[in-house]
């Protein structure tokens, strides 16, 4: 990942570093989602196209026959020059659930996915599971990196010249390079994962520019703040958004240090004329893949508190963050109930 995408503009703030990178996104609907050469399925193929790397120029194509699973694992558009496709492997028979359906379940095993230009990916894994749900459901892990594999560089010839060639510095390498274990990323579980053509396939991406999501506080249509709704759960994921029904990918709850960790501040809605209230939580907890949580959160009992969009802003620790941010904010709808003693409903 070179420099320039991976640009931070960095501000203090109460002795955490906020992100605030700019705000930029892949056009992923410009991406042609054609395949060069297929294999002879026996059943009916299901697509999903996967892409890596902040421009998204690295196309990897997944299909499924049956239980058979083909993988571009050199991202060349050709389905049939990357060996023997996928079989299940750990597959469990766990019985008869209570409505009498036979659960089970597998996984699709892959150690690394090599493009021809480009670093390698590893540790890719495809769950498929059915634990008497209308339709199976998959979970997506892979691990990304930033440094091509060996062979790669050998095959690529670089001009002494060029800009890629010239040493960098110690920190100009920390700087702009992931972890030696890589980056783990997640998608599926929630989403309809495969499409019937390459057309209408679903786009993945990871290692994308990402953006805060909030989980667990979905009342209604979205998320919402309800006063008076007692101790609850602040929960954040980091997401960089795809195309189509299958929805984002979602960084690891590893990601991020928890001896350093996020935090969340929240602008709140008052009543006209009133002192600006604001809070701040540390998510020091993690837990389900890629949630970062405040189990102590509640809504604030003050009287200046109205109806309205609360401003939640995501600080990140100094070093600690691996991709660039797409945005750091979202607005998050405030409830009054009944019993809420806050004046009537005004704007922010």
């Amino acid at each position: 990942m070179t420099a320039a995408v991976r640009l931070l503009v960095l501000v203090v703030c109460g002795g955490y570093w906020l992100d605030v990178s700019p705000a930029w996104a892949i056009d992923l609907t410009a991406i042609e989602k054609t395949i060069g050469k297929q294999p002879a399925y026996k059943t009916k193929p299901r697509y999903c196209l996967l892409v890596f790397g902040a421009e998204a120029k690295i196309k990897v194509w997944m299909v499924e026959d049956d239980k058979t699973l083909y993988i571009d694992r050199n991202a060349n558009g050709d389905l049939t020059d990357d060996g023997p496709p996928l079989q299940p492997t750990n597959s469990r028979n766990l019985g008869k659930g209570p409505t009498g359906s036979q659960n089970w379940d597998f996984d699709y095993v892959l150690d690394r996915i090599e493009p021809l230009a480009g670093p390698a990916q590893t540790k890719f894994r495809l769950a498929r599971w059915n634990y008497g749900d209308p339709e199976d459901r998959y979970g997506l892990s892979v691990t990304l990196h930033d440094d091509p594999p060996a062979d790669t560089l050998k095959r690529t010839k670089v001009s002494a010249t060029s800009p890629s060639a010239q040493p960098k510095t110690a920190a100009e390498v920390a700087a702009n390079s992931f972890p030696d274990e890589g980056i783990a990323m997640y998608a599926g579980w929630f989403d309809k994962l495969w499409a019937s053509s390459p057309e209408t396939a679903s786009i993945l991406h990871f290692g994308g520019p990402i953006e805060p999501r909030l989980l667990r506080l979905s009342e209604g249509q979205g998320p919402e703040f309800i006063v008076d709704s007692g101790v609850r759960r602040l929960s954040v994921c980091l997401v960089t958004p795809g195309l189509g029904e299958a929805g984002p990918a979602r960084l690891s709850e590893y990601a991020i240090p928890l001896t350093t960790p996020m935090r969340v501040r929240i602008d709140w809605p008052v009543a006209e004329g009133s002192e600006p209230l604001v809070t701040y939580h540390k998510l020091g907890k993690h837990c389900c893949y890629w949630e970062y949580y405040d189990d102590t959160f509640r809504v604030p009992q003050d009287k200046r508190l109205v109806a309205g969009l609360a401003t939640v802003t995501v600080e990140l620790p100094q070093g600690k963050f691996p991709l660039p941010l797409r945005k750091n904010q979202v607005e998050v709808p405030v409830r009054l109930t009944e019993d809420s003693q806050s004046p009537a409903a005004g704007k922010k």
